[in-house]
């Protein structure tokens, strides 16, 4: 640890403004994701793309954690839909 706190303490002191701090982050946080790729990824998924997943689930598979199998959510999908995809837009 003292290795990383002496490496960033040293980086920072020499950081003065913004535009520093830009070639700061730069040079430590490694850009992973392009922006387009990041857009992509915080979209909020609208009903359609919900649904699907929801469709693609194993209907004999185990339940969750809440005790619910993916047959409930086929075959309740008029009743709860809406809930569902409103809880999962919430979430985002």
């Amino acid at each position: 640890m003292d290795f990383y706190k002496t490496l960033y303490a040293e980086s920072i002191s020499h950081v003065q403004d913004t535009s520093n701090m830009e070639d700061f982050i730069s040079t430590y946080i490694p850009e992973l994701v392009s922006t387009e790729e990041n857009m992509i990824l915080i979209k909020c998924p609208d009903f359609l793309e919900i649904k699907n997943v929801v469709f693609n689930l194993n209907g004999s598979s185990a339940p969750g954690s809440n005790g619910f199998g993916g047959v409930l959510y086929h075959s309740c999908w008029e009743i709860i839909g809406t809930d569902v995809c409103n809880v999962v837009q919430l979430f985002f």
